[in-house]
């Protein structure tokens, strides 16, 4: 019993891809950066011209506006090479399992263990992650597709409204998680969502303003 706690402890702790995998990604991580950055110019030419070539009857790009897709793929050059950086360091067993640790660590100093429902995901709780997903696709399109309809996305209108019903409901959310959890005894954790309820309402304030 006492071996195969332990056992899952280390899992816990062990931030589970494979060495290899990490070492793998930080490896093309660096050399796609490296590329990147080398071939500069010769990505950002082809970049200008699909843009000047999607815009319909536009003028040409201003230096300024080509000046800034060369300093775009630049960063994606960073990019990778600061997440292949960050792969080869968690490729090294030893300090993922310091991290996990740590990460273990703070979770027992900040909250006890919740006492959650081992079917706590069911189908209601796939079908709300659905809805979310389905709301946040539903207001890009929308606010996309009718970004010149004043009624719509002018000052007062309806985007602006749905913005501040959508904190309202943040802040209620959050507010009804914390009393949860301060019934549970998890203070640190109530006081969290108690701050993100105030947030959301700040937010909500400010749209209406």
């Amino acid at each position: 019993m006492t071996q195969s706690r332990v056992s899952c402890q280390r899992a816990a702790t062990d931030l589970s891809l494979p060495p290899n995998i990490w070492l793998s990604a930080g490896l093309f991580g660096l050399v796609a950066g490296a590329l990147v950055l080398l071939l500069n110019d010769s990505l950002s030419d082809p970049l200008v011209w699909l843009v000047e070539n999607y815009r319909n009857l536009a003028p040409p790009l201003q230096e300024e506006e080509i000046q800034e897709i060369a300093n775009g793929v630049r960063i994606w050059g960073w990019s990778g090479i600061v997440a292949g950086s960050v792969s080869l360091i968690f490729s090294w067993h030893t300090f993922r399992l310091k991290l996990g640790s740590m990460g273990s660590w703070l979770v027992l100093r900040v909250a006890h263990p919740l006492p959650l429902p081992a079917d706590r995901f069911s189908c209601a709780f796939f079908l709300v992650v659905i809805g979310v997903f389905a709301f946040t696709a539903l207001a890009h399109w929308s606010l996309t597709a009718y970004e010149t309809v004043d009624w719509f996305e002018g000052e007062d209108g309806v985007s602006e409204w749905w913005s501040v019903a959508t904190y309202l409901a943040a802040g209620a959310l959050a507010k009804a998680t914390a009393w949860k959890l301060r019934q549970s005894d998890q203070r640190n954790l109530a006081w969290f969502h108690f701050f993100l309820a105030g947030v959301f309402l700040l937010g909500a304030l400010e749209e209406i303003s």
